[in-house]
């Protein structure tokens, strides 16, 4: 079709002496959307060019027009180590696309995730999951990467994860909200987290309640039920951490400012003094 006839040009051109004609070619190839043996082949030695232009372009479009195909992973993996940050980047960002296709490249991936390039640790974290749930150890010492939105990427896609991550999810919660100061870290909840947060504010213990209320307080609005019902617990700490949550969460409806306005007389100094700030 009217595709391959474009790209079969391109493809060649990839050959060129002229490092700004390869680049361009690269770049197009991805933008056609065009793909066959030849072409990813075409891109997969353009990953190994000598201009950096040429690398990313490659890299970009295989992430573009590689699905299916196989080929394209260990190109993508050898890019892992480029010199290049963005690069490197571009490649944890295409082996995502490609899903568990990609299930190969998932130790290289997670070797980047001691990158000195924020940029790289954040693009693994978002890349991981997509591939491979079995990633969740090293999505959970990503809870403690020292950027907040390392930290953020992978504890939201720990909670999409949902039962197998749960414990590393609460337990990175306590870390996180204890240590750092991501007041600005929150995710998404899914229907499958909520499930299970609930589920442990239900079946644990005091401790576990106490981590399960930190993990809360990192999602939006949709885990401000569980807080108010947490905001009754016999244990003080719990209803403390739960009434801060909802304070910080924000929200105002008459349910949230009802519970703030109860917690004002808890019999715990603790409980009134956040009630009363929040």
């Amino acid at each position: 079709h009217a595709a391959s006839k474009a790209t079969r040009p391109l493809a060649r051109a990839l050959m060129e002496d002229s490092r700004t004609v390869r680049a361009a070619s690269a770049k197009s190839l991805g933008a056609i959307g065009d793909s066959d043996g030849e072409i990813i082949n075409s891109l997969c030695d353009a990953v190994l060019d000598s201009s950096h232009e040429v690398r990313l372009n490659a890299v970009q479009s295989l992430g573009q027009v590689g699905a299916g195909w196989p080929e394209a992973v260990p190109a993508l993996e050898s890019a892992l180590h480029d010199e290049i940050a963005a690069i490197r980047s571009a490649a944890c960002r295409a082996l995502g696309g490609l899903g568990p296709l990609a299930r190969s490249a998932v130790p290289a991936l997670e070797a980047r995730m001691s990158d000195e390039s924020v940029e790289v640790r954040r693009c693994v974290a978002a890349a991981l999951p997509k591939i491979d749930l079995a990633a969740v150890p090293t999505l959970t010492r990503a809870l403690d990467d020292k950027d907040s939105e390392v930290r953020r990427i992978a504890a939201s896609a720990l909670s999409g994860i949902g039962l197998a991550a749960m414990p590393a999810l609460i337990q990175g919660f306590g870390r996180t909200n204890e240590d750092s100061d991501d007041s600005d870290l929150t995710i998404p909840a899914t229907d499958s987290s909520l499930a299970e947060l609930e589920a442990q504010l239900e079946a644990g213990d005091g401790l576990t309640r106490e981590q399960v209320v930190s993990a809360l307080a990192s999602h939006d609005q949709s885990g401000l039920p569980l807080l108010v019902r947490a905001a009754s617990d016999r244990v003080p700490e719990v209803r403390r951490r739960s009434i801060a949550a909802i304070g910080r969460i924000g929200a105002n409806d008459h349910l949230t400012v009802g519970t703030l306005i109860k917690a004002v007389a808890d019999k715990d100094l603790t409980v009134r003094r956040d009630a009363v700030t929040a």
